[in-house]
């Protein structure tokens, strides 16, 4: 079952996949600390940024300006949901925008020795992927 997750089209990140199968479940005998099949593994995480942070570095990245980003209130999408389902179902989702959303990767890093890109390496190589793409 493993194998054919990490083998699908979809998948998950490259690094990460290559670390499930070399150290998942099937690779380790059932004791303590042992990588388990029904745990949530998350990708290593840098620190919580805001959106316009991250806008930010991937424009610098480009060598383009700096994004204008803001927000519309609350009330404005409710009110816009009146008249648009997809308004509607974007105001049931605003808890993920008023609050920090904050992902724990401690288990995975740990397991796997893995470590998030810093963010001042990231950007860079996306762009230049993307870049690469065009």
């Amino acid at each position: 079952m493993l194998k054919e997750f990490i083998a699908g089209p979809e998948g998950i990140r490259p690094i990460l996949a290559k670390h499930l199968k070399t150290h998942g479940p099937e690779d380790r005998r059932p004791h303590e600390g042992a990588v388990r099949l029904h745990l949530m593994w998350h990708a290593p995480t840098g620190p919580a940024l805001t959106q316009r942070q991250l806008a930010t570095a991937f424009t610098e990245a480009a060598g383009l300006a700096a994004p204008k980003v803001g927000a519309i209130p609350g009330w404005a999408l409710r009110a816009l949901g009146v008249f648009s389902t997809d308004m509607r179902e974007l105001a049931e989702l605003l808890y993920q925008f008023e609050h920090p959303f904050v992902m724990d990767s401690a288990a995975s890093e740990a397991a796997f020795g893995l470590r998030p890109t810093p963010l001042p390496e990231a950007p860079p190589g996306h762009v230049a992927w993307w870049r690469a793409q065009a």
